[in-house]
């Protein structure tokens, strides 16, 4: 072989491994975000049981609606006096509007709700 062949090879090979290494170090980065982050919610004015039942009903709402993507942004907040407060950006308006929907349908099933 001659020396240039021989450079050549070395060079794919020594790239090939550094991006090897790079993929599966960044690799198992991602796999680690994967996992659901806890979320907490802090409701002062709110019973805790009613807040976190309140809490999961909104997170489902919001995750099953249909137009959803992996464009969208999509946050909620229970204040203290009990309004929600939605925050994010969306693709489509149809989706702005049928979240504020769900989430407003919630909040009055709830607050109708006997204590």
């Amino acid at each position: 072989m001659t020396r240039v062949k021989r450079l050549y090879k070395h060079f794919l090979v020594s790239t090939l491994v550094k991006v090897t290494v790079f993929a599966s170090i960044n690799g198992a980065g991602i796999y680690a975000q994967d996992k659901p982050q806890p979320q907490t919610v802090s409701v002062s004015g709110l019973e805790s049981e009613r807040a976190q039942s309140m809490t999961a009903a909104i997170r489902h709402e919001l995750a099953m609606l249909p137009y959803y993507g992996v464009f969208d942004w999509l946050g909620a907040e229970i204040q203290p006096d009990g309004n929600v407060v939605l925050r994010g950006n969306v693709v489509r308006p149809t989706t702005k509007s049928d979240a504020e929907h769900r989430v407003h349908r919630i909040e009055v099933s709830v607050s109708s709700a006997p204590c």
